[in-house]
């Protein structure tokens, strides 16, 4: 996956959130006669999204719910009233001693670590989901969670529960064989919240064959077929990008920003390739 974005800032918590989305995750699906199965522990729905892509090589594109303002809290104040006085008494798990270090660079340097930090962990399922089909599996998955999904053209989408950035209109031209990440550039530009302000910036990587070889054209390099987009929704229009890039694209939205520097967040788009069924 290549997420478009640009402010360093941003950035970080980009690369934050590709790290929590390694597949922890545990389970393969079972090729029972129709039957679709996945198991889950402990997973965080980015991860949940990320299997069901690559367990039944399905177009699934992706909303995060945005942060709120009280998931935040300073960097410098949980480390001075939490960390410390737990190594005085304990030795710190790999996570307190990440969220340590930092903050003692930063001392070292001289420098402030008055940084903010985003706190809540996010929403994590545990167990095993069957479905005949992978509209009952998705019904299952997302039963009880903040998510929901439903179908855009042949796109199926997870979306927040208690509502989506991506309700915005827009309307705009993409000329024949531009870029998808230009495409969804323009598609986020048109945020009248925090639009988008740049893009180019790379982070992650693309899925790979069975003999490390990358795949074909990155995704976001995928030429797209002249669309016009007339007053549609940001999530239509952003479905329509990637189903005129090609059947095996897709696409994932997380919002990224800081109560102190960028608030409400921006949208950060990422495009990706949809695994194949034998990879």
């Amino acid at each position: 996956m290549r997420f478009i974005l640009r402010n360093s800032g941003v950035a970080m918590i980009a690369a934050l959130l590709l790290v929590v989305c390694v597949l922890q995750g545990y389970g393969a699906a079972q090729s029972e006669e129709g039957i679709h199965t996945i198991a889950f522990k402990d997973d965080l729905f980015v991860n949940v999204v990320l299997r069901l892509r690559a367990q039944f090589a399905v177009r699934l594109c992706y909303e995060e719910q945005a942060p709120r303002e009280s998931d935040f809290q300073s960097l410098a104040d949980e480390v001075r009233d939490n960390l410390t006085q737990a190594q005085a008494q304990r030795v710190l798990n790999d996570y307190e001693k990440s969220r340590l270090r930092p903050v003692t660079e930063s001392h070292d340097r001289g420098m402030p670590a008055e940084k903010l930090i985003l706190t809540s962990r996010g929403y994590c399922i545990s167990g095993e989901f069957s479905g005949k089909t992978i509209e009952e599996l998705l019904d299952k998955t997302t039963a009880g969670s903040p998510y929901t999904w439903f179908m855009s053209n042949g796109t199926y989408v997870i979306l927040p529960r208690v509502g989506s950035r991506l309700t915005f209109p827009v309307s705009v031209d993409i000329d024949e064989g531009t870029t998808l990440e230009d495409a969804v550039y323009m598609i986020l530009a048109k945020d009248p919240v925090a639009p988008a302000t740049g893009k180019g910036v790379r982070a992650g990587s693309e899925l790979r064959s069975k003999d490390g070889a990358p795949r074909e054209v990155p995704a976001t390099e995928r030429p797209v077929a002249r669309l016009t987009l007339k007053n549609v929704t940001a999530v239509e229009a952003l479905c329509r990008a990637v189903e005129a890039a090609g059947p095996d694209c897709d696409w994932t939205v997380l919002a990224a920003g800081m109560p102190d520097t960028e608030w409400p967040p921006r949208l950060v788009a990422g495009v990706s390739l949809v695994p194949r069924a034998n990879e």
